[in-house]
């Protein structure tokens, strides 16, 4: 079944595209952040609390000018120095991934504790846990632009309804429509698309009933059949 040429199928397909840009950007965007994180623990800490493997390129390193030994253990510059390497290595595209307004504000954030003590656990534990997550969930959700709550709502019901597992029962007795770019809360079908959904209904209960045929065929009969009467 061709999909018609109607608003809501160029619209869609130029969605399709929006959506596997804005997905290929921001996977960009948290390897470069995780890239970025990896350097600044060289630079500071000692090299083996980076977390190896999280990025497929190696980062560039920044000279040291501390002159400390790469066998010492814990923060291996003062809090200063870390400043300035932290500085020099952050760009303006990495304080707006971070969403904060300034360097010195990702440094703190980053960098630093309570006490103002330099700490490698905040940007190890958003390095190795949070960024991942957020990694995986756009390689599994995608990122899709929303412009009202309409769009907001149907997006979520879409999710949910593709997050329904069948169950071995159900499918041998429901028949799964393919609605391809109608959405669920298009309401404002022109006839073309409402045309294409019962030709895809068509086909799928073609698909199913010939299926089922075909099983009853093969499949010997148990024992007589089971008549059921329904009583109004």
């Amino acid at each position: 079944n061709q999909r018609p040429n109607t608003i809501k199928a160029r619209k869609y397909t130029t969605e399709l595209q929006q959506q596997a840009d804005l997905t290929k950007t921001g996977k960009e965007s948290l390897q470069n952040q995780m890239e970025m994180m990896t350097t600044i623990i060289r630079l500071i800490f000692d090299e083996e609390d980076a977390e190896e493997g999280t990025s497929d390129i190696a980062p560039a390193g920044i000279a040291r000018t501390d002159g400390a030994s790469e066998s010492e253990a814990g923060p291996k510059v003062s809090v200063d120095e870390a400043r300035r390497l932290f500085h020099e290595t952050l760009t303006d595209t990495d304080v707006k991934r971070l969403q904060v307004t300034s360097k010195e504000d990702a440094f703190k954030m980053l960098l630093l504790d309570d006490k103002g003590k330099l700490t490698i656990q905040k940007i190890k534990n958003m390095q190795q846990n949070l960024l991942p997550l957020q990694k995986a969930k756009m390689e599994i959700l995608g990122e899709k632009m929303v412009g009202s709550t309409k769009q907001y709502y149907g997006a979520l019901m879409e999710f949910f309804g593709r997050k329904n597992q069948l169950t071995k029962e159900d499918v041998g007795r429901c028949i799964g429509v393919d609605v391809d770019y109608v959405a669920t809360m298009d309401f404002d079908m022109e006839p073309a698309d409402m045309e294409f959904i019962m030709k895809q209904g068509v086909a799928a209960a073609t698909a199913f009933l010939g299926e089922h045929t075909e099983k009853q065929h093969e499949t010997p009969a148990a024992g007589p059949p089971i008549t059921f009467v329904a009583e109004c």
